[in-house]
């Protein structure tokens, strides 16, 4: 997981080049999540828009355990973005969108 500032999201280009053109693409609002969840072929960017929201990551290696490895608090202007593989769960009420990058 990697957890930002959207003015700094330039910085990961490298990792994702679909972030070089997040502002016309598709995305949903992110919505609570019960269990922990893997994207294995596309990387995972949630964009806050409004204080109140948290995400986590979990083991990579052990696709049931229930273990934090790290959590934050998602306020206006940040980000969460997960690589492919990467386990993780989102938990809040304020507005958050989720993209889906290839």
């Amino acid at each position: 997981m990697i957890f930002d500032k959207t003015a700094n999201l330039e910085k990961y280009y490298p990792l994702c080049e679909s972030l070089r053109n997040i502002s016309g693409l598709l995305f949903s609002q992110a919505e609570d999540m019960e269990t922990f969840d893997v994207n294995r072929k596309c990387c995972t960017l949630f964009v806050c828009e409004e204080d109140g929201s948290r995400v986590a990551s979990s083991w990579r290696e052990d696709g049931i355990t229930k273990d934090v490895l790290a959590a934050v608090s998602l306020t206006e202007g940040t980000f969460a973005f997960f690589l492919p593989g990467e386990r993780f769960i989102f938990r809040g009420d304020a507005r958050v969108r989720k993209y889906v990058l290839e």
